[in-house]
């Protein structure tokens, strides 16, 4: 019945066809990639060459090849919905593909002109098994057929060039992007950290994170200790972060490591800290509250979508959300890591400080948890000679809270029992 509705509509404008295939318009897919048991998203993508005859609607069909993958749902892609259509249907035709089409406007008042690469629809697909599966334009499929055409204001049509496009599977693991624990007084200073499990190297990421409340208020976002250390001193080549996307509180963070070849990758790793996501409790938040801290990719204009790049292929991201109890035992906790001397400024007396409580029975630290330098929740000697590493050898910087005073992003034994942060 949907296909019936789709081809009724899309007759209003399809009286007078064109053979052949018109190289104005190309018809081509975005890179897809999938691990089995999870999902794959796949954009279809149109170019409209210079000088061609703005387009006012389209229809098409995109068939699969074999059963490694399975439809489960076409949405308008984000220049279709920033078009804001009068019609737009899509149909899912198990074991076979699915079926579109789009008229922006019933009296041709909105049309698409010139441009590369903009995206008409995005598909997700539920990934069987291993395989090698292909995707292609098709004009095959519903009842009645679907035909793959683009359409004009004085409702002609043309046959669009079509390129096919493939997904890419994996047997790894997916991965996986979790919120770690959080407490925070109110009034006071937070941090929550995101962390990243990959099977493969990543060489560049994006998420948004959404608290959904205004008592909680991002204050800013560092690249975690994977990220500095896959980048080295220099940092990222390209690292956005938008500490308010959406009418909803919460941050943006989209890095890539290196923009040219060589291209530099964070290593496979399982929980590394990906960001630290400061944010300040407004004063009135309750003992008790249980705020949500939950990955998303509606924020932002474009929205920042949940993704991995791993060998120029996007892969989606599995998500595990957490939450920030207002606690007002937890403002103790606050510190700048590797401080061990508590006189917010890293120096050689940090060092000589930690070197004599660890040897020589010196006094303990007020605050245990600036020690460790790692964050492992043990005091040992690499933690001494990273600190020194730091200080006078150009070395990676301490892991999180460092540039500023913030929390322990960890469950430890380490604890903080005084520390003056401001």
């Amino acid at each position: 019945m949907r296909n019936i509705l789709l081809a009724f509509v899309l007759s209003a404008f399809m009286f007078q066809p064109v053979q052949g295939q018109n190289p104005d318009y190309t018809l081509s897919f975005g890179a897809g990639f999938g691990v089995i048991g999870g999902t794959a998203q796949v954009d279809t993508l149109l170019s409209i060459s210079a000088g061609a005859q703005p387009i006012s609607g389209w229809s098409l069909g995109v068939c699969h090849s074999d059963m490694s993958i399975e439809i489960i749902e076409v949405t308008d892609g984000l220049t279709t919905a920033g078009l804001d259509p009068d019609f737009s249907d899509q149909s899912v035709i198990a074991g076979q593909g699915w079926t579109a089409g789009v008229l922006l406007s019933f009296v041709g008042l909105t049309t698409l002109g010139e441009g590369d690469g903009y995206s008409l629809h995005t598909a997700t697909y539920q990934v069987m098994g291993q395989g090698d599966p292909v995707l292609s334009y098709c004009s095959s499929l519903g009842s009645p057929a679907v035909d793959t055409l683009m359409a004009f204001p004085d409702s002609s049509t043309a046959t669009p060039i079509q390129e096919s496009g493939s997904i890419t599977i994996s047997d790894t693991q997916p991965f996986t992007l979790e919120v770690g624990p959080s407490a925070v007084a109110p009034g006071g200073l937070g941090q929550v950290g995101i962390n990243l499990t990959n099977p493969l190297p990543v060489q560049a990421i994006s998420f948004g994170l959404s608290f959904g409340t205004d008592r909680l208020l991002p204050v800013s976002v560092e690249p975690g200790e994977v990220v500095q250390q896959a980048a080295g001193p220099e940092g990222p080549d390209f690292l956005a972060v938008d500490l308010s996307p959406g009418s909803s509180t919460g941050i943006t963070f989209l890095c890539v490591l290196s923009l040219t070849a060589p291209y530099l990758e964070i290593p496979i790793g399982a929980g590394e800290q990906l960001a630290v996501v400061e944010y300040e409790c407004s004063a009135d938040a309750q003992l008790g509250e249980v705020i949500s801290a939950t990955l998303v990719d509606n924020l932002g204009d474009p929205p920042v979508l949940l993704r991995a790049t791993v060998e120029g292929v996007d892969a989606p991201l599995v998500t595990q959300n957490g939450s920030v109890l207002v606690d007002g035992s937890s403002q103790a906790s606050s510190f700048i890591r590797g401080d061990v001397d508590a006189n917010q400024d890293l120096a050689l007396g940090d060092p000589i400080q930690l070197i004599s409580y660890m040897f020589t029975s010196g006094q303990e630290p007020s605050c245990l948890a600036t020690a460790d330098f790692d964050d492992d929740g043990l005091l040992q000697l690499n933690d001494i000679v990273n600190l020194l590493g730091f200080l006078f050898n150009d070395g990676p910087a301490p892991s999180s809270p460092f540039n500023s005073c913030g929390q322990d992003t960890t469950e430890d034994s380490l604890g903080c029992v005084e520390y003056p942060c401001p």
